[in-house]
């Protein structure tokens, strides 16, 4: 059995789950897979591609090109985030957001990158060059367990899938 320790001055934490202990703290981020998948729904309302391109600064940039088929409320977004160990994945935690466009970190990326109107995104073609370490950042925090994981992020409609992306990031410990 094991206890949780926080050391709120170097933003470090002590976590135990499943009786290991993992070390938490700042991070840098890389992505090992990052792959369209298929939603959950019979239907999709878009058609999408999409890569991965490292920067300069390592700052990977995920190139989005997507086509709404018809006029969309984005009405939920699903993620699934899974630990990697020996090739086994352990799931970690879902989260679920009803209203994505009232999401503190969703809403930027939402209105920003397919100019949506609360949630209502007009039939048409969308280009975006998405900052995911920035994002995931934003969406995570500053710490974060260090590891392999995966995360697989579902966005749709009551009409159908809008996208689906599983990708990998591995979180290495930051060196000063």
């Amino acid at each position: 059995m094991c206890s949780i320790r926080v050391n709120i001055r170097y933003h470090y934490l002590f976590a135990c789950l499943n009786n290991k202990i993992y070390f938490q703290g700042p991070y840098n981020v890389a992505w090992g897979k990052y792959d369209v998948c298929h939603g959950p729904k019979r239907a999709n309302v878009t058609k999408f591609t999409t890569s991965l391109t490292v920067e300069k600064n390592n700052h990977y940039i995920g190139v989005i090109n997507i086509t709404f088929l018809e006029q969309t409320v984005i009405e939920e977004f699903k993620m699934s985030v899974f630990a990697i160990k020996e090739k086994r994945k352990i799931l970690l935690w879902n989260q679920i957001v009803v209203k994505p466009c009232q999401h503190f970190a969703l809403a930027a990326v939402i209105e920003t990158y397919v100019d949506a109107k609360n949630c209502v995104v007009r039939k048409g073609s969308y280009n975006c060059n998405l900052n995911f370490t920035e994002t995931l950042h934003n969406f995570i925090g500053t710490s974060f367990f260090y590891g392999e994981f995966m995360m697989k992020t579902v966005v749709f409609s009551k009409k159908g899938n809008i996208a689906c992306l599983i990708f990998n990031p591995i979180f290495t410990k930051k060196t000063t």
